[in-house]
């Protein structure tokens, strides 16, 4: 369903199974077998972001959306380590890339 056509508990409810996903790649990253952790972290990364696009389809159905976004917009894009998973989430859907090292979790 267009965003157009949804409700703001559609909406709210496709944002949280998006971060569903998300926590899921975060259980895959730390407790997951060795052959599911970089799908898990790309999960996490990917999915984790996503949430913000979710949640910003309030946009067009909630006229102060952008009023209450503003505040977390500017912590994210103020934040270092928002910004490198920013980067890392680009990187990752335009390249394919994600450069590992190993490491015990």
């Amino acid at each position: 369903m267009p965003a157009s056509h949804c409700t703001t508990t559609d909406i709210i409810r496709s944002a949280e199974e998006t971060l569903k996903t998300a926590e899921q790649g975060l259980e895959d990253l730390i407790k997951g077998p060795p052959e599911r952790k970089l799908s898990g972290l790309r999960n996490l990364i990917v999915f984790g972001r996503a949430v913000t696009n979710v949640l910003q389809n309030l946009r067009s159905i909630e006229s102060d959306f952008d009023a209450w976004y503003e505040r977390y917009r500017e912590e994210m894009k103020n934040a270092p380590l928002m910004r490198y998973f920013y980067k890392l989430r680009s990187k990752i859907l335009k390249e394919g890339l994600l450069e590992t090292v190993t490491i015990l979790i």
